[in-house]
């Protein structure tokens, strides 16, 4: 797969619940914010892309979104 863009409209493929109580739900539709991660934002996994979703900015790996169309 090729890296997405900053400004790309994904669709999540998974559900998550956060910490605060915020749901993303498979199908949330979000936006890349940012698509090459600086090692010191995360120490021990290499996430893909950090998107903007439901308000919130979630680190997530490329098979966990796909482009919006």
């Amino acid at each position: 797969m090729m890296k997405l863009e900053i400004g790309t409209l994904v669709r999540v493929l998974v559900g998550v619940q956060l910490i605060d109580g915020t749901k993303i739900v498979k199908g949330d539709i979000g936006i890349v914010i940012e698509n090459t991660l600086v090692a010191e934002e995360h120490y021990y996994t290499n996430f893909d892309y950090k998107i903007l979703i439901n308000d919130n900015e979630l680190y997530v790996f490329e098979d966990e979104i796909e482009p919006y169309n």
